[in-house]
């Protein structure tokens, strides 16, 4: 078959002029662009939950905070933060209503998992503490690792240092869906290039330090809480107990030492002092409360 050049058709024949600005406009028409902010309410936080993390596990820990402020490092981490909480940033800076919305999903339904020992002290303090208050505040799932030598009265200190400051930023939150806690006393034990935490089998002994959690007793409105490792079943359940009640109606009667109670505050666990108990010379694990 022979072909000629009328055969072929000339594409720029039919393009429109360099100058012919009328014919170079785009025509888009107000009708033709989707507006997501005009989906049902239940629609649009659907699309976000695709967008954020959600029924995640998000966990604080010195390394995953290393991980992910300090760009461009490759820094070995367990336990990474989720790659899309970084589209976190740009959704919530989209408009009011989208970070609103978008904060009740990342805030609200996943659980926040924050780590308390030696390993993930920063030069702030614990990784609890690098949270911002406005983001505390709308946590609702929340869970409490701490693992330490609790045996040594400087730790157990600044275990118990370190609920407080839990207990006194989570209490002015919306109320607290879940709270998780794990106790575990262990040992620090030297690997080639770090030391790793190695808990202590679950005993009498273990349990001995299980009053390092007594500030929570101040976090009350709690709907669930769970209290696992090393505490005994009975302190558990009363512990937890607490933390359900409203801080008003709560109390605790405060147990007497002869000397060395090393504690002369006269806080009360909500409501007034009811009772005491004067007991021999107070150790730094032994109960501020009685339980």
């Amino acid at each position: 078959m022979d072909l000629t050049a009328d055969d072929f058709v000339d594409a720029t024949s039919e393009l429109p002029a360099a100058g012919d600005a009328e014919a170079t406009s785009l025509n888009i028409h107000t009708s033709d662009i989707f507006r997501i902010i005009s989906l049902p309410t239940e629609i649009r936080l659907q699309i976000f939950r695709f967008a954020l993390p959600y029924s995640q596990v998000i966990e604080f820990s010195q390394r995953t905070l290393q991980r992910h402020y300090r760009h461009g490092r490759q820094i070995p981490c367990l336990d990474p933060l989720p790659g899309n909480l970084s589209n976190a940033i740009n959704l919530f800076s989209t408009c009011r209503q989208f970070e609103i919305e978008g904060k009740g999903i990342l805030y609200g339904e996943n659980v926040f998992r924050f780590i308390f020992t030696r390993e993930y002290i920063t030069s702030r303090g614990s990784t609890f503490e690098l949270m911002q208050p406005e983001a505390l505040r709308q946590i609702r799932k929340c869970e409490l690792v701490i693992g330490d030598s609790l045996y040594e009265a400087e730790v157990y200190q600044r275990i118990q240092k370190w609920m407080r400051f839990v207990a006194f930023k989570l209490s002015g939150t919306r109320r607290l869906l879940e709270l998780h806690i794990d106790l575990r006393t262990g040992d620090f034990e030297k690997a080639r290039w770090s030391e790793y935490f190695k808990p202590w089998a679950d005993g009498p002994v273990a349990r001995t330090y299980q009053h390092c959690l007594e500030p929570l007793a101040f976090l009350g409105r709690v709907d669930k809480v769970h209290i696992t490792g090393h505490v005994d079943e009975g302190f558990a359940k009363a512990l937890a107990e607490v933390m359900r009640k409203d801080p008003k109606e709560a109390t605790l009667a405060r147990r007497l030492y002869l000397c060395g109670s090393g504690n002369s505050s006269d806080q009360t666990a909500g409501g007034s002092l009811i009772s005491s108990e004067a007991v021999g010379n107070k150790r730094f694990f032994d109960p501020d409360w009685v339980w």
